[in-house]
């Protein structure tokens, strides 16, 4: 018969175990207000795409002739999905109607794979840096990031049939 003491003990951890790591919560937490920023400032025009760029996401500064590779082609996505053209050549990009969206929207990638209706290439993805912005209803994913030390590595998607790849800017 067990005593008092290690009836408690085993309470203690069947509770314990039950409960996210607090570091865990805090990376959730931090890796939203990151990505809440980012929608927030995307389709502010009076915030230019350099200031985006340079705040929000990881990016290469490899140069070459035409400037450098990663900050520039991040600066020229940035204004093509603020110019709301027509974005259905390939790519997933995030549409002005995310920009309202609360951050209470965007959540971890695991545990939300069921929505996902894109075949990504998983091989080298960590799906534990992936995160997801659902629509009001949180039954549909408007859209996929991928953080890397507190910035965005990637938030663009390249689709083709039964493949999605993230494209970053690094």
């Amino acid at each position: 018969m067990l005593n008092i003491k290690k009836i408690y003990i085993i309470i203690l951890l069947l509770l314990t175990s039950n409960c996210k790591s607090p570091s865990l919560l805090d990376l959730h937490h931090t890796n939203k207000k990151i990505i809440h920023a980012f929608l927030s400032e995307l389709y502010d025009n009076t915030i230019s795409p350099n200031e985006i760029v340079k705040k929000h996401l990881e990016y290469s500064l490899i140069k070459n002739d035409g400037g450098v590779i990663g900050y520039d082609l991040a600066i020229k996505h940035i204004i093509w999905i603020r110019s709301d053209t027509n974005h259905d050549n390939g790519w997933l990009l995030p549409k002005h109607k995310v920009a309202g969206l609360k951050v209470k929207h965007v959540v971890p990638f695991k545990g939300h794979e069921h929505l996902n209706k894109l075949s990504f290439i998983y091989d080298k993805l960590d799906k534990k840096r992936m995160y997801v912005l659902l629509n009001e209803e949180k039954n549909e994913i408007l859209q996929y990031f991928l953080l890397r030390n507190n910035k965005i590595m990637a938030f663009t998607l390249f689709v083709k049939p039964g493949q999605a790849y993230f494209f970053s800017y690094k």
